[in-house]
C-alpha cells in the first residue's frame, strides 16, 4: 500500500473536471441541502482512461495513506489554514506547496487488515544518500 503526490495523472485538465464534477456538485448539494460543510473531505476518485473521475467514497477526515505524502509537501502552515477555514475566511490565504515528489509507502504484516501478527522488526530498509530528503516514520 502507498501513496504519491502530485498524482501526474491529474492533469490541469482532469483537475478542472474533477473540480466541476465532483467537488463543486457536492459541496453544493450539501449547501442547498442546508449542511453547509467546514472540514476535510477526502475525495477518494479513480480517473478513468477518457479522463472522467469516478467517486469511490467520501470520507470526513484526511485519507490513509494519502495525507502523508500530500502533507510533506504542505509548506503553509497547517493550523492557520484549518483555524481560517473554520472563520469561515479560508479563501483570505493561500496554500504553497513544494512542487517536489512525496511518497509513502506502507508495511503491513501478512494477514492485514484481518488477523496478522504484531511486533515483527522490521529490516533492511538502506538509509538514503539523497540530499535533502525527507524521511517519515510511523509505526
Amino acid at each position: 500500500m502507498g501513496a504519491y503526490s502530485p498524482a501526474p495523472v491529474v492533469t490541469p485538465e482532469i483537475h478542472d473536471r474533477i473540480m466541476q464534477e465532483v467537488i463543486y456538485p457536492t459541496v453544493n448539494g450539501m449547501a442547498a441541502e442546508g449542511n453547509v460543510y467546514t472540514g476535510f473531505l477526502y475525495a477518494g476518485l479513480m480517473i478513468m482512461p477518457n479522463g472522467q473521475p469516478k467517486v469511490i467514497e467520501f470520507n470526513c477526515r484526511f485519507g490513509d495513506p494519502e495525507t502523508q505524502p500530500i502533507m510533506l509537501r504542505l509548506e503553509s502552515d497547517l493550523v492557520e489554514l484549518c483555524l481560517k477555514a473554520c472563520e469561515g475566511k479560508l479563501d483570505e490565504v493561500q496554500s504553497q506547496w513544494n512542487p517536489k515528489a512525496s511518497l509513502g509507502i506502507v508495511l503491513a504484516a501478512e494477514g492485514y487488515p484481518g488477523d496478522y501478527r504484531k511486533g515483527d522488526e522490521i529490516v533492511g530498509l538502506p538509509q538514503s544518500a539523497v540530499e535533502n530528503e525527507k524521511v517519515s516514520w510511523r509505526v
